[in-house]
């Protein structure tokens, strides 16, 4: 299959506060993983999980100031025909 640039940005609203340990990770429908060259970008810090031929990715312990967003961004690919 091809291989897509997947991204996440994360914004805090919030002008005075400071937002900590921010965690998330989001499961892939059937047919999409992570490409065997991932490139991950991470403008956020924290720690990501995304592994060559991992269905899923992760995020965890981020800290993003008020009124700030980071990105990242990670390679996939499809793994079956038709779209997703």
């Amino acid at each position: 299959g091809g291989v897509s640039t997947l991204s996440f940005t994360i914004t805090n609203p919030n002008a005075g506060l400071t937002l900590n340990n921010i965690s998330f990770s989001d499961t892939f429908p059937a047919g999409i993983e992570i490409d065997t060259t991932p490139n991950v970008v991470n403008s956020c810090g924290g720690s990501v999980t995304a592994p060559p031929g991992a269905t899923s990715f992760s995020l965890s312990g981020v800290t993003l100031a008020g009124g700030a967003n980071c990105t990242i961004t990670v390679n996939v690919r499809g793994t079956t025909a038709g779209v997703k």
